[in-house]
C-alpha cells in the first residue's frame, strides 16, 4: 500500500480490519448463529422474558396488522410499545416479523455484537496510530467478557446499546471535531437509534460520557474553532430526539405512571459490592458461569486490556479516558459521590444497579489498551505482530472463560410445553390466571405460552395496579408500597373478590392452596410439569389448577356509581368493604346511571382490541377487566363513548339500555404529535444533510462573525 495516496491507504486499510473483524466475530459467534435451537442459559433473560415480549409483536401484527400498543400476558395487561424493552422498532428486531422466534433471537445476539465491534473500530481508528491496534480495540471490546456475559445472561436490550456506545462516542467526536451537517446529521441517526433500542439505563451512562467528550474536544479544540462547532452537536441531538418522538412519548408517559417514579435509593443500589469486589479486575470470579449474577459490579475488563490500559498510563497521560474508566468504577460504590449524583443529578435516580455504567469503563478501557499498545508497538517497531498477539490473547481468554457458555438449546428445552398450557390459553378460558409462586407459570414466559397472567414481572410496573394488587393482597390501602417495584407476586389473599374484577378464571400453584372457598374448584393436578427456573435450570414441578365456578365474564354491570377526585380517594374507595357494591370513578362523574340490572361478557380476547357483549334494562356502567391507561377506546356499537378509570384500575364506560357491542382497544393518543414531531426530525435532518452550510451558514453555527 505504499504506492498509495493516504486518503485511499486509510480506505484499504479500514476494509482489511473491517472484514478480518467481521471473520473473527463470524467464527467465534458460530455456535450463536449457527445453532439449530435458540441461545440460552438457565440465567437467561432471553427465555424468563424477552421471547414472550417478542411473541406479542409477532402475534399483533400477524393478527392485527399493527404493533402492539398492550400486552395482555402479563400483570392483567400493561404497555407493550411504550416498555423500553420491547424494542418493536429497532433495525435488527424486525427480524422477529419474518424468522422464527429462536432465528431471530440468535441473528440479533450476533448482529449486536457485531455492529460493537465495528462501531468500535470506527472510534479507535483515529485515536491510535496503527490499524492493526484499531482492530485489536474491537476485537478485544466486542468479544469481552462483559460482552459474552450478556449474552450468557439473555440481556438482549442491553446488548444493543453495546454496538451503539462507541458509534455515539464517535458521532460526537465527528460533530465536534469537524463540524458540518452531514456529520450533525449522523449524529441524529445514531441519537434516534440509541432512543429505539431498549436500554434507557445505559443510553443515559453513555450519553453522560459522550457530553462529557464533547466537552473535553471543544475545550481543548477551542483555538480552532471547535467549541463554536457544539452548535452542530446541539442541532443533531435535537434531530436526533425528534426522530426518536413516536419511541419516546410513549415512553415518558409509562415511565410517569409507573413505580419508578417514586425513587428509591436502596432499590436503586441493589445490593453494592464491597471493596473486595475489585478483586474481579484480576479474575471476574463467576464460578465458571455458575455464580448467580456474576455480571452485575464485575470489573472485569480482560487479561489483556488491562495490563495494555496500565501501560498507557505510564508512558502517556490520557485524562479523558482514564476518567472514563475511574468515575464508572467510583460510582459502582455506595460513597457520597453515589448519593450526591442520585440526589442531583437529573435522570440518574430512574435507574437500578448503578454498576451497569461499567459499560463506558469497558468501552474506555479498551481504548487505553489500544494506546498502550501503540506504545508497546513503538518499542519493537512490529505493529501488526504486536497487534496479533494482543487479538490472539484476547481471543484466547474469552474463548476459555465464555465459548462454553454460548451454545443454543432446543426450544422443546428452553420452552417446554405441557397439556397444562393448553388447558390455560387465554383462547380457551377468555380469562386470566392467578399464580401463586413462580415455578408453576414463569411470568416472562407467559405470552409464549398463550396464556395472561395477572402477575408479572417488569421494570416499568405500573403505580395504580401494584396499588390494586396491594389492597387484593392486604386489604389495605396503605400497605400500597413506595418507590420501585417490579415484581407482582400474590403472596397473600386479604380481598380475593377483586380477583373476579381481573377476569380470574384460574388458579395455579404447586401445592394445594385452600380457594374452594373463594368459588374456584380444583379441576386438575400435573404432578410432573417441566418447568425453566431462574438460575437453576429446568425443574420437574407438580401444579394444582383451580377453576371459577361461576366467571364473570371479562366485566361486570355496576348498580352505583360515584365520582372521586384523587388518587388517594379512589385507593381507599378500593379498600372499602363496599367497593364492589358502589364502583368508584376518578375523575369526571360519568352519566347517570338507571340499571335495573344488566349482563356483559368477554367474546374476543385480541392483543389491542377486545369486544364485550352487553344486555341490560336501564342505562348502565360497565366495569370491564382492563387495566386503566390514558390511550384506551371504547366504542359502542361504533360510536365512541368516554371512558372511565373505575375500581383505581380499571376501565370503565356507559352503555345505553338494550344490547350493544363495545369494542375496547388501545390507541395512541399522541400519534400524529409524535409523527409530526418526527417529520420536522426529518426535514432537519434534510437540510443539514443537502442544503446545511449554504443554508445556514457557517456563522450561525460557528458562532464567527
Amino acid at each position: 500500500m505504499a504506492d498509495l495516496p493516504p486518503p485511499a491507504r486509510d480506505r484499504r486499510a479500514g476494509a482489511v480490519c473491517c472484514g478480518l473483524l467481521l471473520a473473527v466475530g463470524l467464527g467465534f459467534l458460530a455456535p450463536i448463529w449457527a445453532g439449530k435451537g435458540i441461545v440460552c442459559s438457565d440465567k437467561s433473560d432471553i427465555v424468563f422474558e424477552h421471547v414472550g415480549v417478542k411473541t406479542i409483536f409477532r402475534k399483533s401484527v400477524l393478527e392485527e396488522g399493527r404493533f402492539p400498543l398492550w400486552n395482555p400476558s402479563m400483570n392483567s395487561g400493561a404497555p407493550a410499545f411504550a416498555n423500553p424493552q420491547s424494542m418493536y422498532v429497532f433495525p435488527f428486531d424486525l427480524l422477529y416479523l419474518f424468522l422464527p422466534v429462536h432465528r431471530a433471537t440468535n441473528l440479533v445476539v450476533a448482529l449486536n455484537l457485531l455492529a460493537g465491534g465495528l462501531g468500535m473500530l470506527l472510534f479507535c481508528w483515529r485515536r491510535v496510530r496503527h490499524p492493526a491496534t484499531a482492530l485489536f480495540c474491537a476485537t478485544a471490546y466486542m468479544l469481552s467478557h462483559r460482552a459474552l456475559a450478556m449474552v450468557h445472561s439473555g440481556w438482549l436490550p442491553k446488548m444493543s446499546m453495546l454496538a451503539l456506545a462507541p458509534l455515539l462516542l464517535w458521532a460526537v467526536g465527528e460533530a465536534v471535531g469537524k463540524g458540518g451537517g452531514r456529520r450533525s446529521a449522523l449524529l441524529a441517526l445514531v441519537v434516534a437509534l440509541g432512543l429505539a433500542q431498549g436500554d434507557m439505563q445505559q443510553l443515559y451512562y453513555s450519553a453522560l460520557a459522550a457530553g462529557t467528550y464533547a466537552a473535553v474536544l471543544a475545550w481543548k479544540g477551542r483555538a480552532s474553532g471547535a467549541s463554536g462547532r457544539l452548535g452542530w452537536l446541539a442541532l443533531g441531538a435535537v434531530a436526533g430526539v425528534l426522530l426518536a418522538c413516536p419511541v419516546l412519548l410513549p415512553r415518558i408517559e409509562l415511565a410517569a405512571l409507573s413505580t419508578r417514579a417514586e425513587p428509591s435509593y436502596s432499590f436503586f443500589l441493589y445490593r453494592p459490592p464491597g471493596l473486595g469486589r475489585l478483586l474481579t479486575l484480576l479474575d471476574p470470579l463467576d464460578s465458571a458461569g455458575a455464580q448467580p449474577e456474576y455480571w452485575e459490579y464485575n470489573f472485569y475488563f480482560g487479561l489483556v486490556s488491562l495490563p495494555l490500559a496500565a501501560l498507557a498510563l505510564v508512558r502517556a497521560s490520557r485524562p479523558l479516558a482514564v476518567a472514563g474508566v475511574l468515575v464508572p468504577v467510583l460510582l459502582c460504590f455506595d460513597t457520597p459521590l453515589l448519593r450526591l449524583s442520585f440526589d442531583y443529578l437529573p435522570g440518574f435516580s430512574l435507574f437500578r444497579i448503578p454498576g451497569r455504567m461499567l459499560l463506558v469503563a469497558q468501552l474506555f478501557t479498551v481504548l487505553l489498551a489500544g494506546r498502550g499498545l501503540d506504545e508497546l508497538a513503538s518499542l519493537f517497531r512490529k505493529p501488526v505482530l504486536v497487534a496479533s498477539v494482543a487479538i490472539a490473547g484476547a481471543l484466547l481468554d474469552s474463548a476459555v472463560r465464555m465459548l462454553p457458555r454460548l451454545g443454543t438449546s432446543p426450544m422443546a428445552e428452553a420452552f417446554p410445553e405441557h397439556a397444562l398450557h393448553a388447558e390455560l390459553r387465554r383462547e380457551r378460558t377468555m380469562g386470566r390466571v392467578a399464580a401463586i409462586g413462580r415455578t408453576s407459570v414463569p411470568y416472562g414466559m407467559a405470552a409464549h405460552y398463550g396464556v395472561d397472567l395477572v402477575n408479572g414481572y417488569a421494570s416499568l410496573n405500573l403505580k395504580h395496579y401494584v396499588d390494586f394488587l396491594s389492597v387484593l393482597k392486604y386489604g389495605d390501602a396503605a400497605r400500597a408500597p413506595r418507590g420501585p417495584k417490579v415484581w407482582t407476586d400474590l403472596e397473600s389473599l386479604a380481598r380475593p373478590e377483586l380477583l373476579s374484577l381481573l377476569n380470574v378464571t384460574h388458579v395455579v400453584a404447586n401445592a394445594p392452596v385452600p380457594v374452594e372457598d373463594l368459588g374456584y374448584q380444583e379441576v386438575a393436578v400435573h404432578p410432573s410439569v417441566v418447568v425453566p427456573s431462574f438460575y437453576e435450570g429446568n425443574r420437574t414441578v407438580p401444579v394444582h389448577v383451580w377453576r371459577q365456578r361461576r366467571p364473570i365474564g371479562g366485566a361486570i354491570v355496576a348498580t352505583s356509581v360515584r365520582a372521586v377526585a384523587t388518587e388517594e380517594e379512589s385507593l381507599r374507595a378500593l379498600a372499602s368493604p363496599r367497593a364492589l357494591e358502589e364502583v368508584a370513578v376518578l375523575g369526571p362523574a360519568p352519566e347517570p346511571i338507571d340499571a335495573r340490572g344488566g349482563k356483559a361478557r368477554l367474546v374476543r380476547n385480541g392483543v389491542n382490541v377486545y369486544e364485550y357483549e352487553v344486555e341490560g334494562d336501564g342505562r348502565m356502567f360497565v366495569v370491564l377487566s382492563q387495566i386503566w391507561y390514558p390511550g384506551w377506546r371504547a366504542l359502542v356499537d361504533g360510536a365512541e363513548v368516554p371512558v372511565h378509570r373505575a375500581h383505581h384500575a380499571l376501565v370503565g364506560c356507559v352503555v345505553p339500555p338494550g344490547r350493544h357491542r363495545v369494542v375496547l382497544s388501545m390507541s395512541f393518543p399522541m400519534l400524529w404529535w409524535a409523527l409530526g414531531a418526527m417529520g420536522l426530525g426529518g426535514a432537519l435532518c434534510a437540510v443539514l444533510l443537502f442544503r446545511g452550510p449554504p443554508l445556514l451558514g457557517r456563522k450561525l453555527v460557528s458562532g464567527r462573525r
